[in-house]
C-alpha cells in the first residue's frame, strides 16, 4: 500500500506561527561575555516579528519585565505590567519601546519611577542604559531630604 504525498496550502491563513517555543531562554554573546538574556514562558514567530508572553530581558545591569513584548526590526515593543529596574531605580509603566541597538528604552504613557531618594510621576521617559541618563518630561517629583 502506497500513500501519495500531498500538498496542503496554507496561503489563506493569516498570522500562521512559522515557529513556537515554550518556556524559553535566548542568550547573546560576544568576546566580552553575554551581552543580551531574553527569557518568556511563550514565543512565536509570525513573518519577521517575534512575539514573547511574560518576557524578562537582561542587559547591562538592568531588568526589563512585561506581559508582552513584540520584537521586531531591533524593537521590542513591551505591554503590560513594564517594570525596569537596576541597582538604583525601579521603573514602572503598561506601555514602552527598548531600542537594542541604542540602548534607549523610551515611554510615552504615564510611569513612575523611583529611587532611594525620589519617586517621580510622569508622562513620558526616555532611559539610556549605557550612559544610565535618565530624561523625564511632564513630570511630578516628591524628593526625600537627606539627613
Amino acid at each position: 500500500m502506497f500513500f501519495r504525498p500531498v500538498e496542503i496550502d496554507f496561503s489563506h491563513i493569516k498570522n500562521l506561527p512559522q515557529l513556537e517555543f515554550k518556556g524559553f531562554v535566548f542568550t547573546s554573546l560576544d568576546s566580552k561575555g553575554v551581552q543580551l538574556a531574553m527569557k518568556g514562558k511563550s514565543a512565536a514567530k509570525i513573518d519577521n516579528v517575534l512575539v514573547v508572553e511574560d518576557i524578562e530581558v537582561e542587559r547591562h545591569q538592568n531588568n526589563l519585565q512585561a506581559q508582552r513584548g513584540v520584537y521586531k526590526n531591533g524593537v521590542v515593543k513591551l505591554r503590560g505590567n513594564v517594570s525596569l529596574s537596576n541597582p538604583t531605580m525601579h521603573l514602572t509603566t503598561q506601555k514602552a519601546l527598548y531600542y537594542l541597538a541604542t540602548h534607549l528604552v523610551s515611554i510615552e504613557s504615564p510611569f513612575v519611577l523611583k529611587t532611594k531618594d525620589i519617586v517621580v510621576h510622569g508622562k513620558r521617559l526616555v532611559y539610556n542604559e549605557k550612559s544610565g541618563t535618565v530624561r523625564a518630561y511632564t513630570i511630578k517629583a516628591v524628593i526625600k531630604s537627606v539627613q
